[in-house]
């Protein structure tokens, strides 16, 4: 006698009032929770008063859940997995999320602006537009992230690793990326001023069009970063001849006197834009 095969149960609370429950350690995986609200206001009727009503989904199993547009504002993500999750246009402003896990998930237009997430993991994720502005994201796991024209302003991403990320036009206005590890990142455009990048690994970024204005780079590593693309080479042309570089204000004021390992066609490149070092001719 065959057998019929049912379907799998699917969890929907879409656009559902989910503030003040409890769902730590819950397996919701693959649930959908569209435009539902796990943060609103208490007994007082004041939103950001001390008996605010907010859900705790501490350790809780999102694996490809749908969360698209949800509020979860200030909630406690603590350790929850959100692998392949959807977070487009949620709001995440001010969650707590230590040692979360984002990887693969899709935070399109998301805010989390003021969010703690140490530690947490966003491997792989999409993010584009995103807001990060002021987010604790120390020891942050980006690597491989899509985080095109993205806003991580006054954002803490020390000791953060960025390996392989898309990050063009992103803007890291006055971040700490002090011992970031950005090395093979794509940061073409990406806006840099007054950010703190020392001791940042930046060894074959592609740093086209990048803004370092007041930025910190005592001691980062510039190792085979490119400032600009490289020409192409016509089949016919046996010698390539060196490249000359348009004198700019590009690097007006910028300090590599201590970068590690710009070679000379960096260094000639960097003098030419504006920028400080030793070995730039004297004006």
């Amino acid at each position: 006698m065959g057998q019929t095969s049912q379907p799998a149960f699917r969890l929907v609370l879409d656009q559902i009032d989910l503030s003040s429950l409890n769902f730590r350690s819950a397996k919701l995986g693959g649930a959908s929770f569209r435009s539902s609200r796990f943060y609103g206001r208490g007994a007082d009727d004041r939103w950001g008063t001390f008996d605010d009503a907010i859900a705790d989904l501490s350790g809780a199993e999102l694996k490809q859940a749908d969360l698209t547009g949800a509020i979860l504002s200030r909630v406690r993500l603590d350790r929850a997995n959100l692998t392949n999750a959807t977070l487009n246009k949620a709001d995440l402003s001010q969650v707590r999320s230590i040692a979360g896990n984002f990887s693969n998930a899709s935070l399109v237009d998301a805010n989390l602006q003021q969010a703690v997430l140490e530690r947490g993991s966003f491997t792989g994720a999409t993010l584009g537009n995103a807001n990060f502005s002021r987010v604790n994201l120390q020891a942050g796991m980006m690597s491989q992230a899509q985080a095109i024209a993205t806003n991580f302003t006054r954002a803490d991403l020390s000791q953060s690793d960025w390996r392989e990320a898309d990050l063009s036009r992103s803007n890291f206005t006055e971040a700490n990326l002090d011992s970031a590890d950005l090395s093979a990142a794509n940061l073409q455009n990406a806006n840099f001023t007054n950010a703190n990048l020392q001791n940042a690994n930046l060894t074959g970024t592609d740093l086209s069009g990048v803004n370092f204005s007041g930025a910190n780079l005592d001691g980062a590593d510039f190792q085979g970063a490119i400032f600009v693309p490289a020409p192409k080479v016509r089949s016919n042309q046996f010698i390539q001849a060196d490249p000359q570089y348009e004198a700019t204000q590009r690097f007006k004021g910028v300090d590599f006197t201590r970068v590690r390992n710009l070679s000379r066609e960096q260094i000639e490149y960097v003098c030419t834009q504006g920028g400080i070092h030793p070995r730039c001719a004297a004006p």
